[in-house]
């Protein structure tokens, strides 16, 4: 684990994402500290939690785990793939262009685009559904998510990587 400052922190997220959002600068301005950590293992990925947005509902329905293996593993036995996703619709339950988003990364596949995933603490309610869970991914789930896909699918191995960390929750 290596301590970033606010400064570094705003260079590295800039500098690799282009689409540098609200959401991150709000958590680098009221974290008290952030980290940098290296995702050395696929379990410990997979053990991230996914977002339990709108957009998404589909595969993460409510009170049932979100942890990525639990999400990719939901999307297989549903037979669910981002291109199905993305081209119709289930009112309600998800959003088609969130999933367009999903199948443009598997389509166009960089394996330096997993670097730097967000994550911030699992609030206490998380934890009661995601008992595995051992972050929140507050940016890059579209990434999270395909990266496990691929690796649950067998279509990648799995790479160390680095993750950051916020130490404040919004």
């Amino acid at each position: 684990m290596h301590y970033l400052s606010k400064q570094e922190t705003r260079a590295l997220l800039t500098d690799k994402k282009d689409d540098y959002n609200s959401i991150v600068e709000r958590a680098i301005t009221l974290s008290p500290a952030i980290y940098l950590i290296k995702v050395e293992n696929e379990d410990f990925f997979y053990s991230l939690l996914y977002n339990d947005g709108p957009s998404s509902k589909i595969i993460t329905p409510t009170k049932e785990p979100r942890c990525l293996r639990d999400v990719v593993q939901r999307l297989d036995r549903m037979n669910l793939s981002f291109s199905s996703l993305a081209k119709q619709a289930h009112p309600g339950q998800y959003d088609p262009d969130f999933f367009k988003t999903c199948e443009h990364i598997l389509t166009h596949f960089e394996p330096n685009q997993f670097d730097y995933l967000c994550v911030m603490h699992t609030t206490d309610y998380e934890k009661k559904y995601s008992p595995a869970a051992s972050f929140y991914l507050c940016d890059g789930n579209h990434r999270a998510l395909v990266l496990a896909y691929m690796l649950y699918k067998k279509r990648k191995r799995f790479n160390p990587f680095n993750i950051v960390f916020f130490s404040h929750r919004q």
